[in-house]
């Protein structure tokens, strides 16, 4: 099989809101394809499908063709193709299986179970007849599609968890494993159970047949892979894998190679009849939780689900064919440009800076903590390493470091760009003067972060003047009080009391007068920086709150958490403005652009949505003397001039408009020089 690179496609699905807050309509626009929780191959090749945080993504493999989209409002965990490839079966990892046409995208069935337990794994029947269903509940339920019925449910894993289940090739057996350590064999027909299978020590992560369906494959948490014979139900051969614990397992179509991937991060190719290791492919940089071989033979697709890197591997040449790009993982942070023009989001230690007008991916870089310049030129990240990096934003370049001892946990430029605020994990703050690199640093025990894990319960005011930090309280047990600091002197300027259970995001106002807090107790408070008083009740909504967000104006709030709605509030009143529903993936990130107009949201299923003003601000306007339009008149536009010096006629290195590039073109440029 012919497997062509998959370039980037930008897909928008536009859902129109009339908002009470703007006289314009306002539109919801994803921005990113979402988190990635399993990949699968269809049985003819033509399709791979990934499973996550906005549905089921469809990628043709023979062609340059974008992807298309499955939508679903909650995130599928689980998927499973006919074996005809033309229905595609899928769990929300709730209660609802779904079965979807894959030529039309069309939904053709659901089930809906009767129980309160967690969905965790599904698999057709060779003739498509059946869909075993594995529950959290230690059951399985049968289902006959062609009738619409439950068949039976069978205790699979008493007291335990059915962690995984497949289907025989020959639709007569299937096999599940569970939280018990256990493999089980079951006749399909009757529900029987036809052997039980003792040899894992711990939780079993997969089980798998071989093509021929004379072995089962199975893997737990532990780094050995067990072979069993199926018909004699005893174990045939034992492989010793390389990771601490397998998650996940793939036969090549021929049973004459199994994959395998565990939590060192790498995929490993075995020899089925010697069990000798054959191959290594490293490149993930977490845990491999999902692998799949193409019908050929030829591909393999491999899946971490903490970062959603999804990784094409060619056998042949044994090296990476490529990546499917614009997938991520749970959204740490977000946070936009000056210009509104780029919105940086921060997941799993990797930043990618995303154009706001048309979905590109930009640059993908190595950080934890990310902040704009007012200027728009630059971009600071830190978080990996004690250094912090000064990058262009346009090229990506690096143009300036700080190396600390400690690693940084927060970074915020200030109002003017001149200064960055840092603060390391040890409770050290810097003021680090980029224009003269003079640093600034105080230690302050109030500092200290011990146990922070969350990028919003940490707040630089926009002029560097406080630090607000959510700190650990005895009380309640958790990080519900809030230290306001000077972050010039680090002394404790205010205890901030009142949450009754962890804050998890603080966010200053524009002008740094106010401090918002949101906590996981369902409230939201709204302090006075200089008093360190509350200056209302606080607003009360429903569900746990992951974030806040004040508006450029001051005027309005935003937040978001568990529930997965994000409101709008009204500042001096603390009424309910506004709000966004129809999505139940919880919220982790809200952030109002530049100008107010727009709202970007982060999803727990890794997933960016922009509400509210969705085409991108114009171009600023440029400089005739700014010749490569970098944003800034310097040597390199004085060298396009004399480069041209002589030609007449229309050329953009004519300044003046004089038709002719000459020695007053010179002047003009060297004039507006820094401006």
């Amino acid at each position: 099989m012919l497997i062509k690179r998959l370039f980037f496609t930008v897909i928008v699905l536009f859902s129109f809101l009339a908002l009470g807050y703007a006289e314009d309509g306002r539109q919801i626009v994803r921005l990113n394809k979402g988190g990635v929780s399993e990949v699968q191959y269809s049985p003819d090749g033509q399709i791979l499908a990934v499973a996550g945080g906005v549905g089921i993504w469809l990628y043709p493999t023979q062609t340059d063709a974008p992807p298309t989209l499955i939508e679903h409002p909650n995130h599928i965990r689980n998927i499973s193709f006919s074996a005809d490839g033309k229905v595609l079966a899928a769990s929300d990892g709730h209660d609802k299986v779904l079965l979807w046409d894959v030529t039309t995208g069309e939904l053709q069935d659901s089930l809906e179970q009767d129980t309160n337990t967690v969905l965790i794994d599904i698999s057709f029947s060779s003739n498509g007849q059946f869909l075993a269903i594995a529950n959290s509940d230690g059951t399985i339920r049968m289902w006959d599609i062609w009738s619409d019925e439950i068949l039976y449910k069978v205790e699979a894993h008493p007291n335990s968890n059915v962690s995984t289940l497949m289907f025989s090739p020959d639709g007569k057996t299937f096999a599940s494993g569970g939280s018990d350590a256990v493999v089980n064999l079951w006749d399909v027909k009757s529900g029987d159970l036809l052997h039980t299978l003792r040899g894992h020590k711990e939780s079993v992560n997969n089980v798998l047949f071989s093509p021929d369906g004379q072995l089962l494959a199975s893997c737990s948490l532990e780094n050995t892979i067990l072979l069993w014979d199926v018909q004699a139900g005893k174990i045939h051969n034992a492989i010793t894998g390389k990771s601490n614990w397998v998650f996940s397992l793939s036969f090549s179509p021929d049973g004459e190679m199994l994959a395998s991937g565990g939590t060192d991060d790498n995929v490993y190719i075995w020899d089925v009849r010697t069990v000798q290791h054959l191959q290594t492919f490293i490149g993930h940089r977490y845990s491999v939780n999902g692998l799949s071989f193409s019908p050929d033979g030829e591909a393999l697709a491999s899946v971490s689900t903490q970062d959603s890197d999804v990784r094409i591997w060619n056998l042949s040449t044994s090296t990476l064919s490529h990546t499917l790009p614009g997938h991520s993982g749970g959204i740490w942070s977000l946070s936009y440009s000056q210009d509104g023009r780029i919105l940086a989001n921060i997941s799993q230690g990797t930043v990618s800076l995303l154009d706001v007008g048309t979905g590109e991916t930009l640059h993908t870089l190595m950080g934890n903590t990310v902040s704009f310049s007012p200027d728009r030129q630059t971009v600071a990240i830190a978080g990996l390493d004690p250094t912090v990096r000064l990058l262009d934003v346009r090229t990506g370049e690096i143009l300036q470091t700080l190396t600390l001892e400690i690693d940084p946990l927060y970074i915020s430029f200030n109002r003017d760009g001149q200064k960055l605020g840092i603060l390391d994990r040890d409770g050290t703050i810097h003021l680090w003067d980029v224009k003269t690199n003079g640093l600034q640093q105080t230690f302050s025990e109030y500092a200290r972060v011990i146990g922070i894990r969350f990028h919003g319960q940490v707040s630089f005011s926009p002029d560097l003047r406080f630090l607000a930090k959510a700190h650990y309280d005895d009380n309640t047990d958790t990080y519900s009080k809030i230290y306001l600091l000077d972050a010039i002197t680090g002394e404790l300027l205010h205890t901030l009391y009142g949450h009754g259970n962890s804050v998890r995001s603080l966010s200053f106002s524009v002008d740094g007068k106010k401090l918002v807090s949101g906590s996981w107790d369902s409230t939201i408070r709204l302090w006075d920086v200089e008093t360190g008083r509350l200056l209302q009740v606080p607003i009360r909504q429903g569900g746990q709150i992951d974030s806040v967000s004040f508006s450029p104006d001051g005027q309005t709030l935003a937040s978001g958490g568990s529930g997965g709605t994000v409101y709008l509030w009204d500042v001096e009143s603390g009424k309910l403005k506004d709000s966004l529903t129809g999505n139940s993936n919880g919220v982790t990130n809200v952030l109002f652009s530049p100008d107010g107009q727009g709202l970007a949201i982060s999803r727990l299923g890794g997933t960016i949505f922009l509400w509210g003003k969705i085409s991108a601000p114009p171009e600023p306007e440029r400089h005739a003397a700014d010749i490569n339009a970098d944003g800034v008149v310097n040597i390199q536009d004085l060298v396009l001039v004399a480069v041209d010096f002589g030609k007449t006629g229309e050329n953009v290195t004519d300044v003046n408009g004089d038709g002719t590039v000459n020695i007053h073109d010179l002047v003009v440029v060297v004039s507006e020089f820094n401006e």
